[in-house]
């Protein structure tokens, strides 16, 4: 049998590009542990940079994503004074 040479690994950004992704969630999957724990969870993301598989040269920076995060924190004060008397009554499941 022929030897196969391993796949280049591409970061997570260029492989999801490559898919078709536009957003890529990098928070570690912790809905997927409140669950299995029985916990209550609703994740709210802010959308900081959209560069996800851009080159190196084009890709957003520290400073843009921090700006970004800051001119929507208004917003997210908005949906979480709206949410959070709309959660249900524990236990929630």
């Amino acid at each position: 049998m022929p030897a196969r040479a391993a796949p280049v690994p591409r970061p997570p950004g260029a492989l999801s590009a490559h898919q078709g992704w536009q957003l890529i969630n990098m928070t570690g999957h912790p809905e997927a542990i409140a669950r299995e724990l029985e916990l209550c969870y609703t994740p709210i993301a802010l959308v900081t940079d959209l560069d996800a598989g851009v080159d190196a040269a084009n890709a957003v920076n520290h400073a843009a994503v921090l700006r970004i995060f800051a001119a929507n924190v208004e917003r997210l004060r908005e949906v979480l004074y709206q949410a959070i008397p709309a959660l249900p009554p524990l236990p929630c499941r």
